[in-house]
């Protein structure tokens, strides 16, 4: 879980507060991420549709393309 390719990490807010982060790995199938100060991992199939598009509209509006 050391990777994280590409290196995105996401960030929620609510009224100006960040109220979870979460990174997530196409490279390991995994997320972590802390919600209320409490850590949390689980895993994903990268190669499902839904995490596709994730993924390339994450890609589409920060301009990275190229894997880290």
């Amino acid at each position: 879980m050391r990777c994280h390719i590409p290196p995105f990490l996401y960030r929620f807010y609510h009224e100006g507060v960040s109220v979870q982060e979460a990174s997530v790995c196409w490279r390991c199938n995994n997320i972590f991420g802390i919600t209320g100060g409490q850590k949390w991992v689980f895993e994903f199939d990268s190669s499902h549709t839904a995490s596709q598009r994730l993924l390339t509209e994450t890609r589409r509006v920060t301009g990275i393309v190229a894997e880290g």
